[in-house]
């Protein structure tokens, strides 16, 4: 089943059983995805649907901080609450280990040693890691294991 499927096959039993919360967050990611929908002209791929989930669970992620920031506990608490959800339909993370193993292939495989050679990395481990990789952790890993 394709995820644009399973979201809207999730938003209606939501909203059967009253979950606001939950048809809040899916009512959100039905539109983003409708709107690249019509953008595109037809039906899109579940890697363009990956892609709609992974930008609404950064807004998300920065709203949050936002919210924490300015000392509204609540509305950043909501906000990882509706995080937790979008990241339901989205693969898992890598873990730290698992992270720092994959960085360790892609300096390997790219003979890089020199900290200049950090956005070939990065791009390398994004591309072979979609919607895995935590951007911020893996540029922390990357730069300590080139400036050693």
């Amino acid at each position: 089943m394709k995820i644009s499927e399973q979201i809207a096959k999730d938003f209606l039993a939501a909203y059967k059983a009253g979950e606001k919360d939950k048809v809040a967050v899916l009512r959100m990611l039905k539109a983003a995805i409708k709107n690249r929908e019509v953008e595109a002209g037809g039906d899109i791929s579940d890697d363009e649907v990956r892609a709609i989930l992974a930008k609404q669970k950064k807004q998300g992620r920065d709203a949050a901080e936002q919210f924490a920031a300015a000392g509204r506990e609540d509305l950043a608490a909501r906000e990882k609450d509706q995080l937790d959800i979008i990241q339901s339909y989205l693969p898992s993370m890598l873990t730290d280990t698992e992270l720092s193993e994959a960085v360790d292939a892609v300096l390997q495989e790219l003979d890089v040693s020199h900290i200049r050679d950090m956005g070939r990395v990065m791009k390398e481990l994004m591309a072979r890691y979609p919607e895995r990789v935590d951007g911020n952790k893996a540029a922390q890993i990357v730069r300590s294991k080139l400036s050693t």
